[in-house]
């Protein structure tokens, strides 16, 4: 059996972070569990189930914790790969990486440009978490590593794989907090339907890829608030890093980077 953690991670420790595990089944891969939060995730691993329509919760990333978790959810097995949404590096970071240029400059026109990483954000965070990977046994894997091999700390940018998913020419608009942005001529109403329907896609075509997720997005959310969709957007943001992984084990996803940090999109 093959298992991949997929890392859905916030950049300060303010913020909350998705998490999901998935395991090949034979020839099929299925979710054995994924969260809106770290906290949700452990609850998930000692047989609780996590509140998705409470108030989520920030926290730092705890990289034996959460492997600990994983082994409880697979009967005592290590996952073979980790996966995750922040910039990490061999090195310290405290300004743009030629892997943030490199994604721009191939996914710029599409509307999937990388975030700018800074020494605070998320400099010391993002260095003690490749840290604790690594001395788990998943060091990082860069431009130097070979698609496919496994036992590593993988960095992967959720926007340019939807574009393979869903086979679309742009960025998809999902983020629940920036719909003003998105659709700045829809009324409110008109916003929440559009966002959900944003994400019933995504959650449709990854349902696809993997079985077994157990996520429903009710339709009633789209009278909500847009903070009652987040946990929602952190858990498919998880989901497809997790998917990344999938691809990266198949040998089927392009590193972006140098032999210090990569960004790996699926082809």
């Amino acid at each position: 059996m093959t298992a991949i953690l997929g890392l859905d991670s916030a950049w300060t420790v303010n913020n909350s972070s998705g998490v999901a595990l998935v395991e090949r089944d034979g020839n099929r891969w299925r979710c054995r569990a994924v969260a809106p939060d770290y906290s949700s995730f452990y609850k998930i691993a000692d047989g609780r189930s996590p509140d998705w329509t409470g108030k989520l919760r920030a926290s730092a990333p705890n990289p034996s914790r959460l492997l600990k978790a994983c082994a409880e959810l697979l009967d005592g097995q290590k996952v073979d790969l980790v996966t995750i949404d922040m910039p990490v590096s061999k090195i310290p970071i405290y300004k743009r990486r030629p892997a943030d240029d490199l994604v721009s400059r191939a996914y710029g026109s599409r509307g999937c440009s990388t975030h700018s990483p800074i020494w605070g954000r998320p400099g010391l965070l993002s260095e003690k978490i490749s840290n604790s990977f690594k001395w788990h046994g998943y060091p990082l894997a860069t431009a130097d590593t070979k698609p496919g091999t496994p036992g590593c700390l993988v960095e992967v940018f959720p926007h340019p794989a939807l574009l393979t998913l869903l086979d679309e020419n742009y960025r998809i608009p999902y983020k629940v907090l920036r719909t003003k942005t998105l659709w700045p001529d829809a009324s409110l109403p008109e916003r929440k339907i559009l966002i959900r329907q944003s994400l019933v896609r995504i959650l449709d075509a990854l349902k696809s890829e993997i079985s077994n997720i157990d996520l429903t997005i009710d339709p009633e959310i789209d009278s909500a608030s847009f903070e009652a969709l987040l946990p929602y957007e952190h858990a498919l943001d998880a989901l497809v890093c997790a998917w990344v992984g999938i691809r990266f084990l198949e040998g089927k996803a392009t590193p972006y980077g140098d032999s210090y940090a990569a960004i790996w999109v699926p082809e």
